[in-house]
C-alpha cells in the first residue's frame, strides 16, 4: 500500500451526524465521509464523483486528532414548509475548537495515490472540516512509499470500524494522573453512513451504514485491532468499496 498523511489544524470544526435536526451534536473526529469530502475538494471533484473514485480505487481513510474544547453556536434560519409558509427557527450547532489532527489515505495504485498526494499539495478549493466556514490549514503532507498491514492494542484519539465497547478497558493509571480540570471523554459508538445514493440534483442520502467506535486517550484495548502502519504510527482505516445495503 501507498500512504499519505495530512497534518491539519483549525480554529473550529464540526462533524454533525446526519440525523441531527435542531441540535447538531458534533462527533469528536471527522468520520470517513468527511475525510473523503476533504479529498474531493482538493481534487476539485463533487462528493458523488469523489465517492465513486474512492470506491473504484479502493482508497482507505483514517484519522487521529484532538481538540482544546467544545462550544455551541446558535443559528437563526428561515424554513419553507410544505404549505409554502415561511417560518423562522433556530439551530444549536456544537463545535470543537483548537483542533489538531492527521488525515490518512491508503491505496494500492501508486498512480492514484500520487494524484491524491499532489492534490493536497495544491488543492483546487479551500479545505474545510465540517461547515463551509470551518477552514483548515495544512501543516504538512507526507508520502509513504510502503504502508503494511499490522495489529495494535495501542490506539488513541481515533476511530475504529465496528462496535468494540466490550473490548475496551479504562486505563486507570493514566486517569489517576489526569488533572482534575481535564474532562475525560469515554469511548462512544456511532452508526454512520459509508455509502450513498444521489438524486438528480446531487443531494445525497445514506444507503449503507456501519458502526464506528471513537476512542479517547484514557483507555486500552483488550485485543489487537487490524491497522495500517505509517512508519511507527498504527492507524485504523476504512476502505471504500462497493457495499451491499445494510
Amino acid at each position: 500500500m501507498k500512504g499519505i498523511k495530512i497534518e491539519v489544524e483549525a480554529l473550529t470544526v464540526s462533524f454533525r451526524e446526519a440525523a441531527g435536526q435542531l441540535y447538531h451534536e458534533t462527533l469528536p473526529l471527522p468520520p470517513p465521509s468527511t475525510i473523503l469530502g476533504v479529498a474531493g475538494a482538493a481534487l476539485g471533484k463533487s462528493f458523488e464523483e469523489t465517492l465513486n473514485f474512492f470506491k473504484k480505487n479502493h482508497i482507505g481513510v483514517g484519522c487521529r486528532g484532538s481538540h482544546q474544547g467544545r462550544g455551541k453556536d446558535l443559528w437563526n434560519y428561515t424554513k419553507l414548509k410544505c404549505s409554502g409558509k415561511v417560518e423562522k427557527d433556530i439551530v444549536i450547532r456544537e463545535f470543537l475548537y483548537g483542533f489538531k489532527g492527521e488525515l490518512y489515505y491508503i491505496c494500492k495504485d501508486e498512480e492514484i495515490a500520487k494524484l491524491l498526494y499532489n492534490a493536497f499539495l495544491s488543492p483546487s478549493y479551500g479545505l474545510t472540516l465540517g461547515n463551509n466556514d470551518d477552514l483548515i490549514k495544512i501543516k504538512k503532507v507526507t508520502w509513504y512509499d510502503r504502508v503494511d498491514k499490522d495489529v495494535s492494542t495501542s490506539l488513541s484519539n481515533t476511530w475504529v470500524c465496528g462496535d468494540i465497547l466490550s473490548e475496551i478497558e479504562l486505563n486507570w493509571d493514566e486517569i489517576k494522573d489526569t488533572p482534575i480540570v481535564q474532562t475525560i471523554t469515554p469511548p462512544l459508538v456511532k452508526t454512520l453512513p459509508t455509502d450513498y445514493v444521489f438524486d438528480n440534483k446531487g443531494a445525497r442520502q445514506g444507503r449503507v451504514y456501519q458502526d464506528f467506535t471513537f476512542l479517547g486517550d484514557k483507555q486500552k484495548l483488550t485485543y489487537s485491532m487490524p491497522t495500517y502502519l505509517f512508519e511507527n504510527t498504527a492507524v485504523s482505516c476504512f476502505i471504500f468499496s462497493e457495499q451491499k445495503d445494510g
